[in-house]
């Protein structure tokens, strides 16, 4: 495996003789793929920002299509994306949901989810371990949440099937209210109701 420090090196030396990604790879519909947010099996979570509106940012969950691959494959992964994507829509909106805002099915790295940006969002449990003296009713504030938008998921006949703390982002508001949003349905499954 290569370091991160040497792989900026190799990057920096591939500019230096004039090598550079195509600008079009980075580009899922109007969003340019920014920093890296986290890395799932098979899925990668990218800040978006908008290429023309200044502050515009998204969400942006690609479905990995590794190089090579069938049709097939993408064929599947691009249904996998869909149905996350109407399970969501099926859900509405949910104050305690990650709103899902669009689907590209072609984008670079793979069928892409376009999601509602939730800045300074992070997983439950890296949240938790940067702020090791969260209080008990910031701790309860936050499991309350998460009762309530799995609550709503189970009124509306689907269940999440994916629940883990990387499946709940959260942050404080303002730096004193906490807020918390579910999501990462890839797994989930509507129930006849």
């Amino acid at each position: 495996m290569v370091s991160r420090s040497t792989m900026k090196e190799v990057i920096a030396a591939l500019r230096k003789i004039g090598i550079r990604e195509a600008r079009a790879s980075r580009l899922v519909g109007q969003y340019k793929l920014g920093n890296l947010l986290v890395e799932g099996p098979g899925y990668q979570e990218h800040k978006g920002e908008h290429t023309s509106i200044e502050g515009m940012t998204s969400r942006i969950r690609s479905y990995l299509v590794p190089r090579g691959r069938s049709v097939e494959a993408r064929s599947q992964l691009d249904r996998a994306a869909r149905r996350e994507a109407q399970i969501l829509t099926r859900l509405g909106e949910h104050r305690h949901i990650l709103r899902c805002t669009d689907l590209k099915p072609d984008a670079p790295l793979g069928p892409a989810l376009l999601f509602e940006a939730f800045e300074g969002g992070e997983p439950l449990d890296a949240f938790i371990r940067r702020q090791p003296e969260l209080s008990f009713d910031d701790r309860l504030e936050i499991l309350h949440q998460l009762a309530d938008a799995l609550n709503y998921c189970h009124r509306s006949h689907v269940l999440h099937r994916n629940l883990s703390p990387s499946a709940v982002l959260v942050r404080k508001k303002d730096g004193e209210q906490i807020e918390t949003k579910l999501h990462c349905f890839q797994l989930a499954m509507q129930q006849e109701g």
